[in-house]
């Protein structure tokens, strides 16, 4: 058996068009155009897969950090593969890589990394919030970064400081609360 090596990529994409991240068999539902024979729907996986199977010169399984929707876009997404062809430099393996992929889809670095890399726990302490977008180009942020986003429009609205307010219904807000008044630098008096 030849020995492997496994990279890391970091991936860039629009989703706009694509059905998510991992790869998917059209169904009675799907509603695009059939797909050619031997693929599955338009995935953001499947045309990495392709293209690094064309570069590598073998079938490709690749392993992202995480799924996502339909229409979802991402700047930094990471994923591994093994390959046998280490013969490639990885810049080289990046820019053909590239070549391959349709413009919407970019590798953004590919780095050797030891067998015991996994891009999922790799990701899994860093939040992912900002680093993918809806179809309409807003951040897909976490309910703590909404939470923050929102305090600091306030404040700028409303040109307010920290401050003391008596909130008489709240004398136990629930931990949702508790840190929406946290982040807006509100303090509950008795």
């Amino acid at each position: 058996m030849q020995p492997t090596q496994r990279y890391k990529l970091t991936i860039a994409y629009r989703g706009t068009r694509y059905h998510g991240w991992q790869v998917q068999q059209a169904t009675d539902t799907y509603k695009g155009p059939p797909p050619a024979e031997g693929r599955g729907i338009p995935t953001v996986q499947g045309s990495l897969q392709r293209a690094m199977g064309e570069v590598c010169g073998h079938p490709v399984s690749l392993s992202g950090s995480s799924r996502t929707d339909a229409g979802v876009h991402a700047k930094g997404q990471v994923a591994h593969f093994d390959t046998p062809s280490v013969q490639i430099p990885p810049e080289g393996m990046r820019r053909a890589i590239n070549a391959r992929l349709p413009p919407d889809i970019l590798v953004r670095a590919i780095e050797p990394v030891p067998d015991t890399f996994d891009a999922i726990r790799s990701t899994a302490a860093n939040a992912k919030a900002g680093s993918h977008r809806t179809t309409d180009g807003h951040p897909a942020h976490t309910l703590t970064d909404l939470l923050a986003d929102l305090a600091t429009l306030t404040r700028n609205q409303l040109r307010i400081g920290p401050s003391q307010h008596t909130f008489p219904r709240l004398s136990t807000p629930t931990p949702l609360q508790a840190r929406a008044l946290e982040l807006l630098d509100v303090k509950l008096t008795a």
